[in-house]
């Protein structure tokens, strides 16, 4: 990281930028292993190894970091990434250092890419808390590149590139609230990752409430599961964080048997707060039309 030309950098500078890595790291490792890069609950043991950052020198003028850390097959082992690769997009080698998965994070960002695997909301509003640095006086930070072939090219982070990160945050969507119904198609008992076959397309995801080992025999199976929908900034997919997975009970309902788009909100007016399903859609756009709006309404009440 350089910028600092009147010496040494300052402490808070050199505190900020540990923090930045040591959490860009792991939420980035978390993304492209779990599909989510950040999640509640114990941090796995490979994810504190991930984070841990040795300093090698300090300079005038800037933070030089020496680095040294396992690359992810030394990092993982047996890890369910390398043997059901179907439930992972993005999929990292073995070769590649969690570092290298950081440094691809913050090249898209920087790119405003916003349909990147690499990237989910909270790990683009990571990079982009990166401004502090700049408040501190840094005027660009340089990661590693990932280019082997190529040792001394790197990947830069200046203010200008800060704000494409910037605006890639602000288009993500919210997530959205769903009822979907699939079918099981594969279950990771270790992650709790999953992917469901919704038609012709596959939506992977995350069991967020029930154990995988709850659900483990309706592979295979029509089930109906509902939560939270998370978007790409290109609108398309993330995945699903599911609150409930269950077996479907009696014939398929195709009202359900679709992947929703995105939802727009409108920041127009509050909602009236009446209590009825009216005030659920009020203030938000989707891509249903009136009379799938009332079909639903009457399903629900």
């Amino acid at each position: 990281m350089s910028g600092f030309r009147d010496g040494p950098p300052p402490l808070a500078a050199v505190r900020v930028l540990l923090d930045w890595l040591s959490d860009g790291i792991e939420r980035a490792v978390r993304l492209r292993l779990e599909g989510r890069s950040n999640a509640l609950g114990p941090r796995p043991r490979w994810a504190s190894v991930a984070r841990e950052i040795g300093v090698e020198r300090l300079e005038a003028g800037s933070i030089d970091l020496g680095l040294t850390m396992p690359n992810l097959g030394e990092l993982l082992g047996a890890h369910p990434v390398w043997m059901q690769p179907g439930l992972f997009l993005g999929q990292p080698r073995p070769d590649q250092s969690p570092l290298d998965l950081f440094s691809e994070a913050v090249l898209d960002a920087a790119r405003e890419n916003d349909d990147a695997l690499t990237l989910d909301a909270p790990l683009v509003e990571h990079i982009a808390s990166a401004q502090a640095l700049f408040e501190l006086g840094a005027s660009e930070i340089i990661l590693p590149s990932l280019d082997r072939r190529d040792a001394s090219a790197t990947v830069r982070l200046s203010r200008a590139s800060l704000d494409s990160v910037a605006r890639l945050a602000a288009r993500a969507p919210d997530p959205r609230r769903v009822r979907l119904t699939a079918r099981l198609d594969t279950l990771s008992m270790s992650t709790g990752a999953f992917a469901l076959q919704i038609g012709d397309q596959m939506l992977r995801g995350i069991l967020i409430r029930p154990k995988a080992s709850e659900v483990v025999g309706l592979m295979g199976k029509a089930v109906v599961v509902e939560g939270n929908l998370i978007y790409r900034p290109s609108g398309t997919p993330l995945r699903l964080d599911a609150l409930l997975l269950r077996e479907m009970e009696g014939p398929a309902d195709d009202t359900w048997a679709r992947i929703p788009a995105m939802v727009r909100t409108r920041r127009v007016r509050s909602a009236p707060g009446g209590g009825g399903f009216a005030d659920l859609f009020e203030g938000v756009e989707g891509d249903e039309d009136d009379e799938e709006v009332l079909d639903l309404e009457a399903q629900l009440s």
